[in-house]
Parts: structure tokens; C-alpha cells; sequence
């Protein structure tokens, strides 16, 4: 990897960290919405480092590492004439089975850091299988003022990608009229392909979408089911799949495939 690639996604690791001044914040942002495939490759780290902090991966490597140092350092003691360890042959026999129990519990650490990477990897390949299938976001609708008046500029900055300045500005647009199912549709694909996606805010405008009545309703399904999985429902995710009708059903059947 090369060292430019090293810096971006040490960049992206702190600024899901939220380690980031904000003017990097807002450079960092502006770069994931211009380059779709920067964004899927952010959403892919961020899996991952989301997962190893779920899963106490760092946590049980430094264990671990601990671990080793007190039986390498307890072996080499054993390692000691015995005639120079004390004098006693009870204390070195005693010594030589804590260094044993310590080397079991080690390997016992080793196995359950095999089975969370196991986990880690197939979590992964799942997730980037969902990521894979929401695909380029679903068209803006045609503006009907002009772009500068605020009730028609998120559909500007939506077209453009810039999907944090289209949310805050949805976000008020909902806030005034709830009523506007247009714009919670467009907000929750906003939390969708935002650089830090958040599906669980997503899933409440598409499930205020689908309680009223829109020509938004067979594509707030799908985005849904995405939705729901991305944010660790499972089964909502699948129930909401099977429910796809129109021109996402066949996607729809071909993801509950994969998952299944």
C-alpha cells in the first residue's frame, strides 16, 4: 500500500474516532462524497474498526501480548539450574505447573482470538455484500424553484453528493412538516450514504415513508431491508426484503440469496 493510501485511511480511522479537527472533518467529507469508490472503501474500514471494538479484538491481542511476556519471562526462570532455584525441589515443581497453566491460558486466548477474526471476516464479507447492493443513490428529484431558495438546495447538494449538507438541510425541512414524506425519503438515504452512515436514524424516515401514502413507498422498502440489516437487525432485514415488490424485487430476492 502506498504511503498517500497509509495517510487516507489513518485519516478515516480518526475521523470515525472523531479524532479530526473540523476543517479535516469538512475536506474529508467533501473528498468521500465527490469519489463513491473512496466512500465504499470508508464504509468497509469502518466496519471493521466498529467490529474489532465490538468484539474486543485490540483488547484481547494486548492480553495476548501480555500473556506471552509472563510465560516467557516464567520459562526462563524455569529455565534456571535447579540447584540455584531455592534449593527446593517442591518450589521448582510448583513453579514448572504455574508456567504450564499459564501457557494452557494462553493458547485458551489464541482460540477465542481465532474464533472473533472467523466472525470478524464473515461479518465483513456480509456487510460489504449489503454495501455492494445500495449501489449508486436513487435519483434526485427535478428542481422546481430555483436551487438557492433552501426548500429546493438539498436536492442540489443530494445530486452533487454532498449528503451531509442535503441532511441538514432535510432535517429542518422534516422538523417544519412532518408531513413531507418526499423529504424523509431523501433523509434517510442521506443517512444511508453519508460518510458516517447511520441506518438506525435511516430506518425511522423510511418507516414514516411507508406509514403514508408516496410514489417512494417500493423503493423506501428496499432501501429499509438494507437498512435494517446495516444496522444489525438480521431478521427485520430479511422480513422487509421478502416484502419488495416493483423494480427492487428481483435485487431484493437475489440479496435474501446471499444473506441466507
Amino acid at each position: 500500500m502506498e504511503k498517500e493510501e497509509m495517510e487516507f485511511f489513518e485519516k478515516i480511522e480518526r475521523y470515525l474516532e472523531g479524532k479530526l479537527t473540523e476543517s479535516e472533518k469538512i475536506e474529508l467529507q467533501k473528498a468521500l462524497s465527490n469519489d463513491p469508490d473512496l466512500l465504499k472503501e470508508a464504509e468497509i474500514n469502518k466496519v471493521i474498526i466498529e467490529t474489532l471494538k465490538n468484539r474486543n479484538l485490540l483488547r484481547i491481542k494486548n492480553d495476548v501480548d501480555q500473556a506471552m511476556n509472563i510465560v516467557k519471562r516464567a520459562m526462563e526462570h524455569d529455565s534456571v539450574p535447579f540447584e540455584q532455584s531455592h534449593g527446593e525441589k517442591p518450589k521448582r515443581s510448583i513453579q514448572f505447573s504455574n508456567s504450564l497453566l499459564k501457557i494452557a491460558a494462553v493458547i485458551s486466548i489464541l482460540i477465542l482470538s481465532i474464533i472473533a477474526i472467523i466472525k470478524l471476516t464473515q461479518s465483513n464479507s456480509v456487510d460489504s455484500i449489503v454495501i455492494s447492493y445500495l449501489g449508486e443513490p436513487y435519483q434526485a428529484p427535478p428542481f422546481y424553484r430555483a436551487p438557492q431558495e433552501s426548500a429546493e438546495n438539498w436536492k442540489q447538494n443530494y445530486q452533487s453528493r454532498n449528503f451531509v449538507m442535503a441532511r441538514n438541510i432535510l432535517e429542518g425541512l422534516v422538523q417544519s412538516d412532518d408531513k413531507n414524506l418526499e423529504a424523509q425519503f431523501y433523509l434517510g438515504l442521506c443517512y444511508l450514504y453519508q460518510p458516517e452512515r447511520d441506518p438506525k436514524k435511516a430506518i425511522d424516515q423510511f418507516n414514516n415513508v411507508l406509514a403514508g401514502k408516496s410514489r417512494y413507498e417500493e423503493q423506501a422498502m428496499w432501501y429499509l431491508g438494507l437498512s435494517y440489516y446495516l444496522a444489525g437487525n438480521k431478521q427485520a432485514a430479511v422480513n422487509t426484503l421478502r416484502k419488495v415488490r416493483g423494480v427492487r424485487q428481483e435485487a431484493a430476492a437475489s440479496l435474501l440469496q446471499k444473506l441466507n
